[in-house]
């Protein structure tokens, strides 16, 4: 039988073992270029890269490596391609490093799992800043993207955190999401085609963003059935401040939308929608719209000061709407237009220039304690 003793040395030995083979390799003091580091690296290894511009690095089959640079380190691509490219990779941490002018993607991820991109800058790749491709457990935080020709972050993986980045002057989405099960969380996106826009991806939670002049929608949710939209600040964007269509049982909570360049909030073609105390204010259009989407509900939102219609049911049946106020409506407060079985609750409209409530074409619609 093994003493106490020998036991614990057998169980303690292999992480010994492991720690001692572990290496801080410094550029350019033990290799001269970042990616001859990167070949000579074992799993468990850190890479620190001092000051200056660097060329482009490929890494490729690599376990539990970090790749870290000092203050004023840049990667600057001296040929065509991407900054840093992982390829088949677990366990890569990539830190405080800086993509300047490549001619593909800043930072490109595939076929890789829990990966972490943590305080790094991209600034003006030529397609997107940072992309996963056919991976999942990756997480891009507090990351700085700026510039991009395509996307600031593309995240078709599942099962990923993109978290804490600031993301300005991309061309297309500020961040694309395309996977499933996915959280993108706290993100600062300003002044890119749309701000987050998810893309046939199911479940996924976008939460606590805030979304500054998209040129388009501020957030888009598009042929993606369950996702979760919560607490987002939407301000000024060109079109919609949130666009739901084609995407059955999303679920909007507690966004604030103001100065939307088109409708507030807009579901379309969308199926039991759950709409709970969203905030539209000084839409160009009508600050909340259902169109073709049976069975949603809309509980305690706010239209304010809309240059159409406060609230807009078009072609939606059965849909519940309890508790909604609608205030200083240049149309109407509340219009059904060709709905049925409709049910209205303790709705509020004031200082409407139209109708408090207007009805087209309806039938079967309830009435209960509204003040219109």
């Amino acid at each position: 039988m093994f003493s106490r003793a020998a036991l614990l040395s057998l169980v303690l030995f292999p992480l010994a073992a492991a720690a001692a083979t572990a290496a801080v390799i410094r550029v350019p003091q033990d290799h001269p270029t970042i990616q001859a580091a990167v070949n000579a690296a074992g799993a468990g290894d850190e890479i620190v890269v001092a000051k200056g511009n660097w060329d482009m690095v490929l890494i490729n089959g690599k376990t539990n490596l970090v790749l870290r640079g000092k203050p004023g380190c840049a990667i600057v691509p001296s040929a065509a391609g991407n900054g840093i490219e992982l390829q088949n990779c677990t366990g890569v941490i990539l830190e405080r490093l800086a993509v300047r002018n490549a001619t593909a993607f800043g930072i490109l991820i595939s076929n890789s799992q829990d990966v972490l991109v943590n305080r790094c800058s991209v600034i003006n790749p030529a397609l997107t800043g940072i992309a996963t491709s056919a991976g999942s457990a990756i997480r891009i935080e507090k990351n700085s993207v700026r510039g991009a020709a395509g996307a600031g972050i593309s995240l078709p993986s599942s099962r990923s955190v993109v978290q804490g980045n600031d993301i300005s002057d991309c061309q297309n989405d500020g961040i694309g999401v395309g996977g499933a099960f996915n959280v993108v969380r706290g993100n600062r996106v300003k002044e890119c085609n749309r701000g987050i826009a998810i893309s046939g991806g199911p479940d996924n939670l976008v939460i606590e963003n805030k979304l500054d002049r998209a040129e388009n929608d501020g957030i888009s949710v598009f042929g993606a059935a369950r996702n979760h939209v919560q607490g987002n600040r939407v301000t000024r964007p060109g079109q919609a401040g949130i666009a739901v269509s084609s995407a059955d049982n999303t679920l909007l909570i507690e966004n604030v939308v103001i100065k939307a360049g088109a409708n507030g909030i807009t579901v379309v073609n969308s199926d039991y929608a759950r709409l709970l105390r969203n905030r539209s204010s000084r839409a160009q259009e009508s600050g909340i719209i259902f169109s073709s989407s049976d069975d949603g509900l809309a509980m305690d939102n706010l239209a304010a000061n809309s240059k159409l219609d406060g609230f807009m049911l078009f072609s939606s049946d059965r849909c519940h709407v309890m508790e909604n106020r609608a205030v200083h409506s240049k149309l109407d407060g509340f219009r059904l237009s060709s709905v049925q079985d409709d049910v209205l609750v303790r709705n509020t409209a004031k200082k409407s220039k139209g109708q408090g409530l207007e009805t087209f074409g309806s039938s079967g619609v309830v009435l209960v304690d509204n003040r219109f």
